[in-house]
């Protein structure tokens, strides 16, 4: 942060800059905060001892000073709402309907009257402010603060603005905020937190089913890297593709079987995806498939067993697969080996189980690691490696660098990626097990140093490790150049799948988890609605989907029961029998959980009920599909679980058969802040619309 940064003189100063275009741009904002803020223009600023340029204004001011959204959007980003405070600080994001995207950085930390770094989020965030919620250009969404690497300056909003259409003289797709920001105090813009948009009910569809996942998808992921597509043309495959998504990190699309659709291609290209998973059948090879995203004939699969209730069976397999909670016995992954060194870097070399360190060295600046921080051990090894290198430790209240080919004994990892240039660095992914750990593409200079915890979740800090098996782990990181080359660096680790007192992973979590429900009926109408609703639950619980016929378990399901630590029924008994859950009872050597209701409508409100029970979901935002046909909501398995809140069903045409859904929405009236609904008038028509319109409000 430049030290000089001054209040602003009035508009006429700047109005030979203000002229500019492109990076320069002025945009129709409003002010951030409030008018005694100051700022300068510091948009190329020198950070990090030159090692890098600062890219956004620093709009300097008081703690717990208010910030506003600058335009209307959603927003898209959230730090710190596990309760973890990543190392660049709390941070939110808006996705502005003008489609750029707006960054608050180094939002408050502490509580009122301290530099205690313990406020949390009801000290960061405006009362609440979540991922997905709409908000009005001048609404109060945060404080200023001095999280992350800020706390050794004053306090102040770090301002980004981004923009994929510009580019900057840095390789960077940013706008300047300086001007804009200027403009706004020139017309007196500022606002005073009051604005909020009053329509809680939107719509999210396309011209057609296909066009309503791509709208879905749109709406709920900035990026990922893996892509679940499914056909268009019948339920299960995208429906059972939903947990399997997530666990992906990604969304579920679908195109009509032979033909791929051309907005499914601009989705993916959009997501910056480099892996498409296919479930099902939809007519197209590997190779087409490749070349029409783009992507080689190797970064294509295809999960397929020639029927829903086989194909479900084997998405489970590979859910658990990505999960790290099968082994090589039950069809599961074989232990990694450590990737061959044939990258720039190489993992961390070993040279003690643990070696004791000033844990102040996990903050270094600039993602650039200073030997001399470091026990002479440790900084012999860093100081002998060419490249950048990933350090490992067990938990960030340690003392403790676990070193390559140590044991981590709690649940609890973080990772750092230290060494690197940062003036050379597009983004970092990072993996483990080959399985891509933080979906989000981080932009170089918001995450310094690169931080394996940093996810967009809502979950940077340590990594959950309680999901994945005992033994031996590689964890990676991929460094991706502004001119596309590649570089990984490994750490190759083993767990013992305890949690000591050091951790903060608590008790470790089933291994191995599923869901039944009914795949096969005689009227096609009864085979989907349970399913569609175990799309959703089992993206939030990681937990895939096994299909069966109502009277029967079905031999797929059979086969994939054995050895189960947690087994839910979705459904009543007019849907699945209870022979049939008794039988999977013995099979899976665990007594099935039913979650259901006398309707379609009901099931899925107790399925709804359980994750809010759980704490695993809110019911501040409601996504409603109809419980009539399911062409408009078979993707919304892993949107929704991406974006937070809960799945209802509705009666599409309002002719009242969701009335168990109607009278629990009125019971949580007060606590719903946005409703939307899943396809186009004729999933959910306009009567149906301000049916749950009036309910909510």
């Amino acid at each position: 942060m430049l030290s000089t940064a001054t209040t602003l003189a009035p508009m006429a100063a700047a109005q030979d800059v203000l002229a500019g275009g492109g990076w320069e741009v002025t945009l129709d904002i409003a002010f951030p905060t409030v008018p005694q803020a100051r700022f300068s223009n510091d948009y190329d600023g020198a950070r990090g001892g030159g090692t890098r340029v600062h890219k956004s204004t620093d709009v300097m001011g008081q703690k717990h000073w208010p910030l506003y959204a600058v335009v209307q959007g959603t927003v898209c980003y959230m730090t710190g709402l596990d309760g973890v405070e990543p190392s660049w600080g709390y941070h939110l994001t808006i996705c502005g309907d003008d489609g750029r995207e707006y960054d608050y950085l180094h939002i408050n930390n502490d509580t009122p009257g301290t530099d205690d770094g313990l406020g949390g989020v009801v000290h960061a965030y405006a009362p609440g402010m979540r991922r997905g919620l709409r908000v009005a250009r001048g609404q109060f969404v945060a404080y200023m603060g001095d999280s992350g690497n800020a706390e050794e300056t004053a306090p102040h909003l770090h301002f980004e603005i981004h923009d994929d259409t510009v580019l900057d003289p840095y390789g960077d797709t940013r706008i300047n905020p300086f001007f804009s920001l200027t403009a706004a105090v020139a017309r007196g813009d500022y606002p005073d937190g009051a604005a909020v948009l009053t329509d809680p009910i939107s719509r999210i569809a396309g011209a057609d089913r296909v066009g309503t996942a791509t709208e879905l998808t749109a709406e709920t992921f900035r990026s990922a890297d893996h892509v679940v597509l499914a056909p268009s043309t019948s339920p299960a495959p995208a429906i059972v593709g939903g947990p399997l998504a997530a666990a992906l990190g990604g969304p579920v699309l679908t195109t009509a079987p032979g033909a791929l659709d051309q907005r499914v291609i601009d989705a993916v290209a959009e997501l910056g995806a480099t892996r498409v998973t296919v479930v099902g059948d939809v007519g197209l090879d590997p190779a087409t498939l490749g070349a029409a995203f783009g992507l080689d004939e190797a970064d294509i699969d295809v999960i397929d067993g020639g029927d829903d209730l086989t194909t479900a069976e084997l998405v489970a397999y590979r859910v658990w697969e990505e999960l790290g909670v099968t082994t090589p016995d039950d069809g599961g992954p074989a232990e990694p080996e450590a990737p061959a060194a044939d990258y720039v870097g190489s993992a961390l070399p070993w040279v003690g189980d643990v070696t004791e360190v000033d844990e102040a060295w996990l903050d270094v600046r600039d993602g650039v690691l200073d030997p001399g921080d470091l026990e002479p051990t440790l900084a012999a090894a860093v100081a002998a490696l060419d490249g950048p290198v990933l350090v490992v430790t067990d938990d960030r209240r340690s003392d403790g660098v676990l070193l390559d080919g140590a044991t981590v004994t709690t649940s609890a990892l973080t990772a750092q990626l230290l060494g690197a240039d940062p003036r050379d660095i597009a983004y970092v992914d990072f993996f483990l097990d080959d399985s891509e750990f933080d979906r989000r593409r981080f932009r170089r200079e918001r995450h310094h140093p690169y931080d394996a915890g940093g996810s967009g979740d809502g979950g940077p800090g340590a990594i959950d490790l309680s999901w994945y098996r005992s033994g031996s782990h590689v964890l990676s990181a991929r460094v991706t150049h502004h001119d596309g080359s590649m570089e990984e660096v490994h750490a190759v680790f083993s767990y013992d799948g305890r949690d000591g007192a050091g951790g903060v992973g608590g008790v470790e979590p089933p291994a191995k988890a599923a869901i039944i429900a009914l795949g096969r009926h005689a009227d096609p109408d009864r085979a989907w609605p349970d399913s569609l609703v175990a799309s959703w639950y089992g993206a939030v619980r990681a937990m895939p989907i096994l299909l069966t016929e109502g009277d029967v378990l079905s031999e797929s399901t059979a086969r994939a029961l054995d050895g189960m630590d947690e087994v839910l029924v979705f459904g009543g008994t007019s849907a699945i029998a209870e022979a049939v859950v008794e039988q999977a009872a013995a099979l899976a050597g665990v007594q099935p959980l039913r979650l259901s209701g006398p309707s379609r409508y009901d099931t899925a409100l107790a399925v709804a009920q359980d994750l809010v029970d759980r704490r695993l979901v809110g019911i501040e935002r409601v996504w409603a599909a109809t419980g009539r046909n399911w062409p408009d909501a078979t993707t919304a398995g892993a949107a929704v679980a991406e974006q937070g809140g809960v799945l209802v069903l509705v009666d599409g045409m309002a002719q009242g058969g969701d009335a168990a859904t109607q009278a629990w929405l009125s019971r949580h009236a007060e606590e719903i802040d946005q409703a939307t609904a899943l396809g186009g008038t004729a999933a959910v028509n306009g009567d149906a619309l301000d049916r749950l319109a009036r309910v909510i409000t």
